[in-house]
């Protein structure tokens, strides 16, 4: 008698359900961790281009809302950054902070909290 080579029936199809359920976790996941690599690469962007040496704060809130990234309303707002200060005069810190979260089944939610900034 030969023994038994390869995978079940059963096992197979229970690979197939995992990674089934780990394709849709990150199709949904995607687009907010594109939009958090968005939000940090303008902001740097900003940066270089010296665009974050405002004379207000008001005026960087504004050059800040023109270059957000717009995906629904699940992306970044204007509200959830913080405009502080920076360490020379003229100089500004610029910091967000914002959770996201999607449903999974029921009342069962994934959160995700990001977070990031650039200073001067």
């Amino acid at each position: 008698m030969t023994a038994q080579r390869g995978a079940s029936l059963p096992v197979l199809m229970a690979y197939v359900i995992v990674l089934g359920l780990v394709s849709s976790l990150a199709i949904r996941i995607a687009p907010m961790w594109m939009d958090n690599y968005t939000l940090q690469g303008r902001l740097e962007k900003l940066q270089l281009a010296g665009q974050l040496q405002q004379p207000s704060m008001e005026t960087m809130r504004g050059v800040l809302a023109q270059n957000l990234p717009s995906r629904g309303p699940e992306s970044v707002r204007i509200e959830e950054f913080t405009v502080e200060p920076g360490p020379r005069p003229g100089t500004y810190v610029l910091s967000y902070d914002y959770t996201r979260s999607i449903k999974l089944f029921g009342n069962a939610r994934l959160a995700f909290d990001f977070t990031g900034g650039v200073e001067p």
